[in-house]
Formats: C-alpha cells, sequence, structure tokens
C-alpha cells in the first residue's frame, strides 16, 4: 500500500488588533507656599552701669 499524500497546511491566522493607548493621569496640584518665618526678637541694649563698672 501507497503513503497517503501529505494534506495542504492551514492558512495562518489574522494578527490581532492594537491595544487601546491608556488615558493620561492627571496633573496634580502644586503644594501650598511655606509662611515667612517671624522676625527675631531685638537684643536688649546693655543698661549705662555695666558699661561704667567694665570700664572702671
Amino acid at each position: 500500500m501507497g503513503a497517503g499524500e501529505v494534506g495542504e497546511a492551514g492558512e495562518a491566522g489574522e494578527a490581532g488588533e492594537a491595544g487601546e493607548v491608556g488615558e493620561v493621569g492627571e496633573v496634580g496640584e502644586a503644594g501650598e507656599a511655606g509662611g515667612v518665618g517671624e522676625a527675631g526678637e531685638a537684643g536688649g541694649g546693655r543698661g549705662g552701669r555695666e558699661k561704667m563698672i567694665l570700664i572702671t
């Protein structure tokens, strides 16, 4: 008995469709600006007596 004939190759399947592009995320809100620092207290003046004691 002779060998049977080889069957024809099947056709290639179609390529799948490309996925949709994801949406762009929203931009975050800007942070609040920091508050201005408080001014330092002025140093107390030296008394006149202290100057006189230092001189003598």
